[in-house]
């Protein structure tokens, strides 16, 4: 197959300028580094004790795009500080990076993961994984251990082999790519190696158990299609913070490449990650990973709203986040997480097609770094 060049489109070029302006209707007056959710009809408003969620995502936002140096004031610094006054620094949530409100006006979420039963478990390490991430997209870190981690090889069993890998891989390999952030993160800034050289070789022998070679993914029983996908993106965020090569890699990309693009911002961005993540380790089936990503572009130009931001669903703004209700859904502006997902879409497209350097943007940190 022939090399195919492809151009960039002028709406892409714009998108880092026309996101900034939207930025700027977010952000509180006073307080720059208090992100809200959308422009109009939130309902989970930022202040000192809320709004964890949508900082951290402002933050991975403007981390691709570059806003700091579009910014006269110390916007760089206020999100690293606002984000780590979140952290836990006492009693058994210590190290949880935990927004009150959010936990308060949340349904009750009481789940139970081995080896222990805690209250809105998926919502604390959801958010205190993309919190340490968004710090480390500027070399900084958490200031105290993770102290609610598993210690033992058999707690991690344990928790591994009790997750929904059959009605919810997506969820399983989420939570598989938690474990190996916290892990890295207590070893490489806490100095706590044996997270790194007793404990992390468990969860990747768990890992064996779930894959299935034939797809190349992490499920057991018969998910839906998507789902495989889904799980497989999970998983692989796990391997690329540790900088290695997942496996079953072109098994997963033939699966892949015969998927329709979904028009949901994280199926969408969840198969961008994949196909991003297979050119990164191998040349099997370029061309084809490059006309898919390039044929994805048009989807995403669908989401962006007259505001300059990006919708999550072409119904209106983002209704729900982690079960809870946080805007009126109204139609025709941009939200924070629609417009982070779909922009994270674009840049791994960019970097598919060897655009990303032109552009100036970078991918959000997912890889292990020295801090």
């Amino acid at each position: 197959m022939s090399n195919t060049q492809y151009d960039i489109p002028d709406w892409v070029t714009e998108h880092r300028i026309r996101t900034w302006n939207w930025f700027n209707t977010i952000q509180t007056e006073g307080h720059p580094s208090w992100i809200r959710l959308c422009a109009k009809g939130d309902l989970l408003k930022p202040d000192h004790n809320a709004g964890l969620g949508w900082t951290a995502l402002g933050f991975k936002l403007a981390q691709m795009l570059d806003f700091f140096t579009l910014d006269e004031a110390n916007l760089r610094q206020d999100m690293v500080d606002r984000i780590k006054s979140f952290q836990e620094t006492e009693g058994p949530e210590r190290g949880y990076f935990l927004d009150p409100v959010q936990l308060k006006k949340g349904p009750d979420n009481w789940r139970f993961l081995p080896p222990r039963k805690e209250k809105d478990f998926n919502i604390r390490r959801a958010e205190t994984r993309q919190a340490i991430v968004a710090l480390k997209g500027e070399t900084a870190a958490p200031d105290i251990p993770l102290d609610f981690m598993f210690e033992t090889k058999d707690q991690i069993r344990e928790f591994i082999r009790g997750l929904p890998w059959d009605t919810n891989p997506w969820h399983s390999g989420s939570h598989v790519s938690h474990l190996i952030v916290f892990l890295m993160t207590n070893a490489e800034v806490f100095g706590q190696p044996q997270a790194q050289t007793e404990l992390l070789p468990v969860v990747l022998e768990e890992l064996e158990r779930f894959f299935r070679p034939e797809i190349g993914s992490w499920f057991t029983g018969n998910p839906a299609e998507n789902h495989k996908i889904n799980a497989a993106m999970k998983v692989y965020s796990g391997y690329d913070f540790l900088d290695t090569c997942p496996p079953g890699l072109e098994t997963m990309l033939d699966y892949s490449l015969d998927a329709a693009i979904e028009a949901g911002a994280c199926n969408h961005v969840d198969l961008m990650f994949v196909l991003q993540i297979a050119s990164k380790h191998t040349d099997y089936r370029r061309e084809e990973i490059k006309k898919i990503a390039f044929e994805a572009l048009p989807v995403i130009k669908q989401h962006i709203q007259p505001d300059g931001g990006l919708c999550y669903s072409l119904d209106g703004t983002q209704r729900n986040y982690y079960g809870m209700k946080v805007s009126k859904g109204l139609p025709n502006i941009g939200d924070m997480h629609g417009t982070k997902l779909f922009t994270w879409s674009i840049a791994l497209i960019a970097d598919i097609l060897g655009w990303r350097e032109e552009l100036g943007w970078r991918l959000p940190i997912t890889l292990i770094k020295p801090l």
